[in-house]
């Protein structure tokens, strides 16, 4: 039996935040998606304050730049800075091609990959998470 991993997505898109947790259904990664809609609920979950006291520690953070609230950079920093947080892996999830190919964070993170509706994007997300999830457990 697979051990399900808790994995937060940070995502203001509810749509994209469904299609998400659905390549992670229809590719059988096992997991605790946890969610957060802005980045304000982002911090607030990692640092178990408030009403997310009950929030385990994720395993991988897929991370939206563009979010309300507290941007994704800053999200992203705060978990740098927090010698608690630092070492989990962070895939950024962008709509954006050229922030793929050009992305001043590539080297804070473990992947930058391209949001899209096709099935060979979806692909790569599911693959990504599994090579992620899959050191994690080494």
């Amino acid at each position: 039996m697979k051990m399900k991993q808790n994995i937060l997505i940070v995502e203001d898109n509810l749509g994209d935040a469904r299609l998400i947790k659905e390549i992670l259904n229809e590719f059988k990664i096992s997991n605790n998606l946890y969610h957060a809609k802005d980045g304000e609920i982002a911090v607030q979950m990692l640092h178990h304050e408030g009403e997310y006291s009950d929030i385990p520690r994720p395993n991988l953070i897929l991370l939206d730049m563009d979010l309300p609230k507290k941007d994704g950079k800053d999200v992203l920093k705060d978990i740098k800075l927090n010698n608690k947080l630092n070492n989990i892996p962070i895939i950024i999830l962008t709509g954006s091609a050229q922030d793929v190919e050009n992305n001043p964070y590539a080297k804070f993170v473990d992947a930058i990959l391209l949001k899209s509706t096709e099935l060979e994007e979806f692909e790569k997300i599911a693959n990504c998470i599994q090579q992620v999830l899959n050191k994690i457990k080494k």
